[in-house]
């Protein structure tokens, strides 16, 4: 046996276990952009609300000192983000904590250090404008902070790169003068408890805060570049008007060239750069296809009712964009779900019950809030397109303007966004009559409810109960991560597939199992060989329930045993698939008949019943460890006197799972620790128990 292998397995279980993970580079500046983005997004706020309401002597007065307004907003947040999460808000998001919650020093050097630096910035930026101040102070000022940012800059980037090759610990200065570490969060809960009410309502703040930030910059980044567009159109040159044009007067700037009055759904001509009203260029373009001020030809379709800051090339970019966001909230990634950016999480308090607790009742509830959160969807669309009119001509001129001034295809799609919801509203209304009565679920349950001389009343609610006691029991067989939207669980007597908007119900006393189809999915290539890949198992159940609808199950191939064990009947496998084993299993085959070459162990006559395997929970343990590869005092190994407690598959994962994955050739001969009291054995000490 190698002793070096031993002693490094071992430095590497107990480095584990003291010192904890620490997030690479690439996560941290991650975070660290999302944190940047709290006062940018709240400058945006402001100076929307400030625009709204010009004449309002407090936003005024906010506007006026908003640095110091966004300071303390800012302050508030990252301080209740420290004090529930010991963590700032970008790094929450991303799933990391504060190693010391130094909440006032966190504030320090996250937040107020920043304020210092803008204010600095603004006034390098105002003396370097006012050329006329030459003392020895603006002197100074032009010459040493520059210095200094550069400095402090380069600083970082050491930090940044030392702790990319594992050099240093902390991430930048900040941290380190902080005196906290980055690490992964074991638990991205509150610290307080989740019952109360000021936890939900900060986890509700919380979400809205997360997704406000993505919100709000999307928001700023579209109007900067409108209005880089804008600036870039204006630099180009009009064309001139013809010298045959005479205006009796000068044109006002809202005012139609062409009636003389304020522009009603102003309407700009691609290519000529001038603005009339809707109704009045429409009528001009349909009698003479041309502009009325350069005479330049014009079809009909280039005029558009929307204001003279979206084209058609801006809405289809609209269009785009508002369909992957859409896209992302019907299908979030796993990053949003884990930060808790999920429909579930962010509607939890109207689910009330917990899918562990009332499995039938919570998916009840879980698909009609989904389906009614993204109906509503189209109609959001509708809600961005009425943001881009202009609302000079009077609220109810311009969604009118919309539906009847656009063409008849965009008609169409706009009325049926609007129809989405309310047919959608009025579905999810029957279904919860009458108890649910028509409920997708609750009409699958009805299918499994068996009358009898002695229950001739049955209901549908003795099937819940059913489906919830056995849920609740900790040896169902679940496949499916818990981020992904398809999850599917086998219990004592029933089948569950969870999805997006359904869940498949199938009892197993009656249904059929069949093993349809089997892909390999390469996670890892070379250029000589697939290093690593993993094999997908499409499995088809089959009711002989009238009314009760066949559906699919797709697991790993590693995951196809556990299935068996769990099933009540016997999986057909019609078309001779090849079910690939992992190597672990493969490993536990080999392990299992060098095993039973071994001496047994003969329990003494005095020995209790054995206790089950603490490992699978099924089986009675049939293993103990007993030196028998040297003499007692020689070699690694060492003598084991902990009772059986594991049988010889579980025994058989554990060795397998503590050896060094690169290299399976030297797993039979390597050695492992003792799961209860860490004595050092090899394969050679597992002997079989004999009665």
């Amino acid at each position: 046996m190698s002793s070096t292998n031993i002693n490094s397995t071992l430095n590497f279980t107990s480095s584990t276990v003291t010192s904890p993970p620490l997030p690479s580079v690439f996560e941290l500046l991650a975070q660290e952009r999302l944190t940047e983005l709290v006062r940018p997004c709240l400058r945006q706020v402001l100076k929307f609300l400030h625009e709204i309401r010009p004449v309002s002597n407090l936003l005024r007065m906010l506007y006026k000192y908003k640095d110091e307004f966004i300071l303390i907003i800012e302050s508030i947040i990252q301080w209740l983000y420290l004090n529930f999460y010991s963590a700032l808000i970008g790094e929450h998001f991303y799933g990391l904590r504060r190693t010391a919650n130094n909440r006032l020093r966190s504030l320090i050097f996250s937040v107020f250090l920043p304020y210092v630096k803008l204010k600095l910035d603004l006034l390098y930026e105002q003396m370097s404008m006012n050329s006329n101040n030459r003392n020895a102070t603006f002197y100074m000022m032009l010459q040493i902070l520059p210095k200094i940012q550069v400095f402090i800059e380069g600083v970082c980037w050491l930090y940044r790169l030392g702790y990319a090759f594992g050099r240093i610990e902390y991430y930048s200065p900040a941290l380190q003068l902080a005196g906290v570490k980055l690490t992964y969060a074991k638990d991205p809960s509150p610290v307080i408890p989740a019952s109360t009410s000021s936890s939900r309502f900060f986890s509700i703040v919380s979400q809205v805060i997360s997704s406000g930030l993505f919100l709000v910059q999307f928001v700023e980044w579209w109007n900067n570049t409108n209005a880089g567009k804008q600036n870039s159109t204006s630099a180009t040159v009009c064309p001139p008007l013809p010298s045959t044009v005479r205006t009796p007067s000068p044109i006002g700037r809202r005012q139609c060239p062409l009636c003389r009055q304020p522009c009603n759904i102003p309407t700009a001509l691609p290519g000529t750069g001038f603005v009339y009203c809707h109704k009045c260029i429409t009528e001009y373009v349909n009698r003479y296809h041309q502009c009325p001020t350069t005479h330049q030809p014009i079809g009909i379709e280039m005029s558009y009712p929307f204001s003279d800051h979206i084209n058609a090339s801006e809405l289809s970019i609209i269009t785009f964009l508002y369909i992957l966001i859409a896209f992302i909230i019907i299908l979030p990634p796993s990053e949003l779900i884990t930060a808790g950016f999920s429909i579930e999480n962010i509607f939890s308090y109207f689910l009330v019950e917990s899918e562990e607790i009332s499995f039938i009742r919570y998916h009840i509830k879980r698909i009609s809030i989904k389906c009614l959160v993204h109906s509503f969807l189209p109609f959001g669309y509708v809600l961005v397109l009425l943001y881009y009119c202009d609302w000079s001509s009077g609220v109810t001129n311009v969604p009118i303007d919309l539906f009847t001034q656009t063409s008849l295809v965009f008609r169409l799609i706009l009325y049926i966004c609007l129809l989405i919801p309310i047919v959608t509203s009025l579905i999810v209304l029957r279904w919860h009559l009458n108890d649910c009565h028509m409920h997708p679920i609750v009409r699958q349950l009805r299918l499994f409810i068996q009358t009898n001389s002695q229950q001739p009343e049955q209901t549908w609610h003795t099937v819940e109960s059913s489906i919830n006691t056995e849920f609740r029991r900790y040896d169902k067989f679940t496949c499916g991560t818990a981020t992904s939207n398809v999850r599917c669980y086998v219990l004592d007597s029933w089948i569950l597939k969870c999805s997006l908007y359904h869940v498949n119900i199938a009892q197993q006393s009656n249904v059929r199992v069949e093993l349809v189809a089997a892909h390999d999915i390469h996670l890892q290539e070379t250029n000589e060989e697939v290093s690593l890949s993993t094999q997908y198992l499409n499995l088809v159940v089959k009711s002989y329930l009238d009314g009760v609808k066949p559906f699919y199950i797709r697991l790993r191939a590693s995951e196809y045993d556990d299935l068996r064990s769990k099933l009540q009947t016997h999986i057909e496998n019609v078309k001779n698939i090849v079910v690939r084993q992992s190597l672990s299993d493969l490993f536990v085959d080999d392990f299992r008949q060098h095993v039973m070459r071994n001496p047994k162990y003969r329990l003494p006559a005095t020995h209790q019943e054995l206790d089950t395997c603490i490992g699978c929970l099924q089986t009675n343990a049939n293993v103990k460890l007993v030196k028998n590869c040297d003499a007692p005092n020689v070699g690694q190994c060492k003598t084991c006197f902990c009772r059986p407690m594991w049988c010889l598959e579980c025994l058989g994962k554990w060795f397998a799972s503590r050896q060094d994955q690169a290299r399976p050739e030297t797993w039979l001969q390597s050695t492992c620790p003792c799961p209860s009291c860490r004595s050092i054995f090899c394969i050679l000490d597992i002997s079989i128990l004999e009665f």
